[in-house]
């Protein structure tokens, strides 16, 4: 009987009440989603600005090894240079020595 009672005692001002309720409920809650996109605008503005400064960075590190590549040639120039140089003079020493025997 007492659910009987509960039935009846919904009026459709009561249904009118909740619904308004219901909405204003939902209202808040798509005011919450327009705060978390917002957050996610900005989150996705920050990995932007993470991107370029790692696009910068990459530029960056690629000039440094074009300058590490052109260091690395002339170090093989010097030592082979060096070599070269050396091999000349132990021959000169050697030949030189050579003829004052």
């Amino acid at each position: 009987m007492e659910t009987m009672t509960v039935r009846q005692s919904w009026s459709d001002d009561r249904i009118d009440g909740l619904e308004r309720r219901v909405d204003e409920g939902f209202r808040h809650v798509d005011e919450r989603f327009a705060l978390v996109d917002k957050r996610f605008d900005q989150v996705d503005k920050r990995f932007e600005q993470v991107d370029d400064r790692f696009g910068r960075i990459e530029d960056q590190l690629e000039l440094l090894h074009a300058d590490m590549r052109g260091f690395h040639r002339m170090l093989m120039t010097l030592c082979i240079a060096l070599f070269t140089s050396f091999t000349g003079l132990i021959g000169t020493f050697l030949a030189i020595m050579l003829t004052q025997v």
